[in-house]
């Protein structure tokens, strides 16, 4: 509360935010706090802040915070100029340093930027081995060449030599050895 004089009803002194004889005027656009003597400060959108506490109703540009003095989500740096790196975890970073609070898999480091595979959620490498595997099968069955299919006929023929032997090749018995099979010679015919 300000203070006033009993007399005439002015005021010595008012309040945080207000001024006049009767302290019942806000501080003027962009300025608060004792008197009205302090500007808001210069991130505040429009120039404009809440005439007692001074903090911002909205930030200019990439900043943040009451009086925008923080880097806005995704920013760092003099005057939040630079981008948080990709791999930092919600694009949050430090807003200073940009050194990031979380990375995102499979990444790691102050700033994200080392990449470690060994970070990368398990149904990836199952997937990596199911299109290697998709891949081999591929080569076995299409690329490898096939043996040749003999024709039809050929096979036939010499699926027929396997079973009997042409009778120009097997011998006649000859009469002195009978008719007994268990004695006959076979005669080698060959020239």
């Amino acid at each position: 509360m300000g203070t006033c004089l009993t007399r005439t009803g002015k005021c010595r002194r008012c309040v945080h935010g207000f001024l006049g004889d009767m302290c019942n005027e806000h501080c003027p656009r962009g300025t608060h706090g004792d008197n009205c003597t302090i500007t808001c400060p210069r991130n505040c959108a429009g120039g404009q802040c809440d005439h007692v506490t001074g903090n911002c109703y909205k930030c200019q540009g990439k900043f943040a915070g009451r009086i925008c003095t923080e880097c806005a989500k995704g920013y760092y740096g003099r005057l939040c100029a630079m981008k948080c790196p990709e791999s930092c975890k919600d694009q949050m970073c430090n807003n200073i340093t940009g050194h990031c609070f979380n990375c995102e898999a499979p990444y790691e480091g102050d700033t994200c930027e080392n990449f470690n595979m060994f970070l990368l959620p398990h149904w990836i490498y199952l997937f990596v081995i199911i299109v290697c595997f998709l891949l081999l099968m591929i080569v076995f069955v299409l690329i490898l060449p096939k043996s040749p299919q003999p024709h039809p006929e050929e096979e036939r023929k010499r699926q027929e030599m396997l079973i009997e032997p042409p009778a120009s090749e097997v011998p006649e018995p000859s009469e002195d050895e009978g008719s007994d099979a268990s004695t006959a010679t076979v005669t080698d015919l060959s020239p």
